[in-house]
């Protein structure tokens, strides 16, 4: 099988997106957990 460098080049760019926005959903989830254990 062969790979298009420009092709893998763009799936490692588009994963990284999404790994950065999956890490933005994690952060605001910690911080809202935070949140609801302080009011207990």
């Amino acid at each position: 099988m062969e790979l298009d460098p420009a092709k893998v080049h763009e799936f490692i760019g588009e994963t990284k997106a999404r790994l950065d926005g999956f890490d933005r959903e994690f952060k605001q989830l910690r911080e809202d957990l935070k949140a609801c254990e302080a009011r207990m």
